[in-house]
């Protein structure tokens, strides 16, 4: 389980100990964003809650993990990306891994400096790899380099929400 405030790498790092280690990669940021994207009732009340740079509520959170937790390609083991993010969250956990074992690494970062490296982060619409884009916090869209879709900025990478999301984390 990695843990640690928005922008310290935790998918980054969940992605590439998930290759190593040929165990799936469990982002709950990303199956909301999912959720957000495919345009759903569920998902356009999660959309008002990331713009707003808050956490989504436990239950829903808990049953998508626990949905995911339960999938064949997880019985061996996975890499949790953004969950538990509260005491209640991590009870949950407990009562889903039943005894089995339970890494946990916490990455940490200055916050402004969390803001500044979620400033010029980026998403492309293709092949869906997460980038720098570089130093231009106003450039809104590029050509990704891979796949030459479009690198688009999310909305909760917004400085503004960027450090709302940092208080609701602290």
């Amino acid at each position: 389980m990695l843990m640690g405030p928005p922008g310290s790498g935790k998918g980054t790092q969940a992605g590439r100990l998930a290759a190593r280690y040929r165990i799936p990669h469990i982002s709950t940021g990303d199956a909301l964003r999912a959720a957000v994207k495919a345009r759903t009732p569920v998902g356009l009340e999660i959309k008002e809650i990331i713009d707003a740079g808050r956490f989504v509520g436990d239950e829903l959170i808990a049953g998508m993990v626990r949905e995911r937790l339960a999938q064949p390609d997880a019985a061996g083991g996975c890499i949790l990306d953004g969950y538990p993010r509260s005491s209640a969250q991590a009870t949950t956990l407990d009562g889903m891994i039943d005894g089995a074992t339970l890494v946990v690494a916490h990455l940490a970062a200055d916050d402004e400096a969390l803001v500044r490296r979620l400033a010029i982060r980026r998403v492309c619409d293709g092949c869906a790899i997460t980038q720098s884009a570089g130093h231009d916090l106003e450039a809104e869209r590029e050509a990704c380099p891979y796949c030459g879709g479009t690198l688009i900025r999310r909305e909760d990478d917004r400085p503004h929400t960027v450090r709302r999301r940092l208080e609701t984390y602290a």
